[in-house]
């Protein structure tokens, strides 16, 4: 582009969002059609010349998340407003709500948990390295498996976090997920897995996010298809870490289990505060059930999730009344 189209792009824009001309008062000033004004800003945004920030004045929907703290009675809520129905642009909400949770929570000499996911990624990504924490950071599960995306195991995500916070990290340097159980018996023989895998259990604070089999069909294709018929037997509707429980929350007894190289939510939860960070509306159902478990302290969610979850709530509790029986 000439310094001449440059020149005029950016005369175009300072009059329009400068000077509050209209586009037809601008077309008669230079003498142009007015569609090709309305091109033209186009082209400036397109060059550059015109870049637009939306400040959001709202980040949070403070009702909602004292309905759910009353209603699931859970330590915290929060809950951030959804202005897009992009799953990126949520997830991009999520992981920045999420940052900001960990740094107002995690304390110097705690250890930190993290599972895996696109949710928490996005945590790792919005952590500044200007806040500087001395804490420790293990991941609550082994690390990659076949078909996954780039950066979202656990190991990866807790190194990154480490690395931002100025903490150390204690990766486990093991597979998410194994063949057989007696590979399983064989990796957690091991003195250096075992001091990870008893940090994991000591965890002050511990990030997850649950998966569905919508969201993610590379959990699905680890099964066999003697466990997928005993998952759907058990009414899994989620997982955590690779462990798999049902509408209430419960992890059921299945065999995939044996193969799984970390501890259990369940678990963990016995000694450590779990921040459970999830959204979007394809998990609406494992969300609930997650809340249904009792192991969740805290909730970072999207404000439609929250809308359900209430919505939700209520109906059940109506389905659980019984009939008044009249007294003659």
């Amino acid at each position: 582009m000439s310094k001449a189209d440059l020149r005029l792009l950016s005369k175009i824009a300072y009059m329009y969002y400068n000077d509050n001309m209209s586009q037809h008062d601008i077309a008669q000033e230079i003498n142009v059609s007015r569609s090709k004004i309305s091109r033209l800003l186009v082209e400036a945004r397109e060059q550059g010349i015109v870049q637009i920030n939306v400040t959001i004045p709202v980040t949070r929907c403070f009702d909602l998340e004292q309905q759910l703290e009353e209603t699931f009675g859970i330590r915290e809520a929060i809950v951030v407003p959804v202005y897009s129905t992009k799953e990126e642009n949520i997830l991009n909400s999520l992981g920045q709500a999420g940052a900001e949770y960990l740094v107002n929570h995690v304390k110097e000499g705690m250890t930190v948990g993290f599972s895996m996911g696109e949710t928490l990624k996005r945590l790792a990504s919005y952590l500044g390295d200007e806040q500087q924490i001395d804490c420790e950071v293990v991941p609550i599960m082994g690390g990659n498996w076949p078909k996954m995306g780039y950066g979202l195991d656990a190991n990866t995500i807790s190194q990154s976090v480490a690395e931002k916070l100025g903490a150390k990290c204690f990766p486990l340097y093991a597979p998410a997920i194994v063949s057989n159980e007696t590979l399983k018996e064989s990796i957690l023989s091991d003195l250096t897995v075992q001091n990870v895998f008893k940090k994991s259990l000591e965890t002050d604070i511990t990030f997850i996010s649950v998966g569905v089999e919508s969201s993610s069909q590379a959990h699905i294709h680890l099964l066999t298809e003697a466990e997928k018929k005993q998952s759907k037997e058990a009414n899994v509707v989620g997982e955590v870490a690779f462990w798999f429980f049902d509408s209430e929350g419960s992890i059921p007894d299945i065999d995939i289990h044996n193969r799984v190289i970390g501890p259990s939510i369940e678990q963990i939860s016995k000694h450590s505060k779990i921040v459970l960070v999830s959204g979007n509306s394809y998990k609406k159902e494992a969300i609930a059930s997650a809340l249904a478990g009792e192991w969740v302290d805290t909730l970072i969610t999207d404000e439609h999730v929250a809308a359900y979850l209430l919505r939700n709530q209520k109906e059940e509790g109506k389905q659980h009344i019984e009939p008044e029986i009249e007294l003659k």
